[in-house]
Parts: structure tokens; C-alpha cells; sequence
């Protein structure tokens, strides 16, 4: 893990290993970063800041793509750390600390829990909104 950051969460899937690191300051001013890790050799292979500042943030992976939900919806490789994609559109509430963020081989499901707000379901290979179901 890189000074300055503790890890709060490792998530692996298709062969990836990505670390999330918080601030070891707690600074919240301070982002948050995401790493890949390459496991045989014990070393990160690419890292990236994450806009994280003041708002609830939540990470799902599947099929080797890392998406992350903070100030926009953010698709990554998890090999290569490259973005794929970036939405803005996806509603988030600074003040909401419920959420649910789940990515599948090709889609990912995105919805504040509590606000009244339709689960978002989007393409997992492009960000784009499929669909939305309003809660029941």
C-alpha cells in the first residue's frame, strides 16, 4: 500500500486483485485511492485517486471491470487501471449512507436506498442506462 493511505477493502475477481486505501490521515479533504495488485509479485502495477471528497462511496467487481460509485458512476480495468467509462447522471445524495451498487458480467445496478429514487440498470460494458424500476 502506498504511504499515506491504510486499506479498507481488497476485491478480486477474474485474476484482478484491486485495494481501495483510505486517507491514514482521515482527512476527508484527502481522496481516496484504488490500486491493482499484481499477487504473484506483491506489487502495485497501477494506481488512481478517487474524487471521494464528502460523499458515501461504494465499489463492486466483476468480470475484471472495478465500478465505482461516488461523485459519478466510474467503470475501471482492473488489469490496467484504464477508465472505460464515466457517467454523471447516476443521482447521488451527499447525505445518504445507504446505497446499492451491484455489478454482473454485463450489467450494474445502481440505487439510493430510501430517497424514493428507481434502481438504475445500465450496461455493464458502457455505462449506458438501460432501464430504471421505481420502488415498490
Amino acid at each position: 500500500m502506498p504511504d499515506g493511505y491504510t486499506p479498507i477493502l481488497t476485491l478480486s475477481d477474474d485474476g484482478e486483485t484491486v485495494f481501495l486505501g483510505a486517507p491514514s490521515s482521515g482527512d476527508p479533504r484527502v481522496k481516496m485511492l484504488v490500486a491493482g495488485l499484481d499477487r504473484k509479485h506483491r506489487t502495485v502495477v497501477w494506481q488512481r485517486e478517487l474524487d471521494t471528497r464528502d460523499v458515501h462511496v461504494d465499489f463492486d467487481m466483476a468480470e475484471g471491470r472495478l465500478v465505482v460509485w461516488a461523485k459519478k458512476l466510474t467503470a475501471i480495468d482492473a488489469k490496467s487501471g484504464n477508465v472505460l467509462w464515466e457517467v454523471g447522471d447516476v443521482p447521488r445524495d451527499d447525505g445518504v449512507k445507504s446505497s446499492v451498487l451491484a455489478v454482473t458480467k454485463t450489467r450494474v445496478y445502481v440505487r439510493e436506498v430510501g430517497r424514493g429514487r428507481p434502481l438504475q440498470v445500465r450496461e455493464a460494458s458502457s455505462g449506458k442506462l438501460i432501464g430504471a424500476v421505481k420502488e415498490l
